[in-house]
């Protein structure tokens, strides 16, 4: 992670395109760590916290979707301390699910959206989105053809709202479970 910081220190656009490296980085960070939390402490949010995500996709990702109950997704992040200097680690987390869960699944994005319901907030529901459309979407999952242009745009407008951005993945994934795919 050090040498990392270096690069997005001394590179001005790296922090912003390192996302991938990070979940690449969180993955092996688990084998160095007893627990999901310790695990998830050591990092740091630096290329849009890619580090959490890929520790959370290790832990949740290696499981077996049809044995992940509701409740072990719903308290899933309670393992993550937390902290004044980063308090959006809950969120990190549940944004992390999201991302899991379309790599558990590795199926049309209906399935993983539908799991995300079973966070206990809506703002956890909406971060376990943004993270599901995000792996299926942006970080080397296959587009379902079903989703169509109209869907892959309301995905990016969504992405860059600053205001009501939760109610749009909320409505936007509404919209793609009933699509039928």
């Amino acid at each position: 992670l050090l040498l990392l910081r270096v690069q997005i220190r001394g590179e001005e656009f790296y922090d912003r395109s390192c996302h991938e490296e990070m979940h690449v980085i969180g993955h092996v960070a688990t084998e160095e760590y007893k627990t999901f939390g310790e695990a998830f402490v050591a990092g740091n949010a630096d290329c849009q916290n890619g580090y959490y995500h890929g520790v959370v996709e290790e832990y949740v990702g290696t499981k077996s979707p049809n044995t992940l109950t509701g409740e072990q997704l719903r308290n899933f992040c309670d393992a993550v301390p937390a902290s004044r200097a980063e308090p959006d680690r809950a969120l990190n987390c549940a944004h992390g699910i999201g991302h899991a869960l379309v790599y558990m699944y590795r199926t049309p994005i209906s399935l993983p959206l539908a799991r995300c319901a079973d966070l206990s907030t809506d703002a956890f529901r909406a971060e376990c989105i943004a993270g599901a459309f995000m792996q299926y979407g942006f970080v080397g999952q296959e587009p379902d053809a079903k989703l169509g242009a109209t869907t892959t745009r309301a995905v990016f407008e969504c992405t860059n709202m600053l205001r009501n951005r939760d109610a749009c993945w909320l409505a936007l994934s509404a919209r793609t479970i009933t699509s039928g795919d």
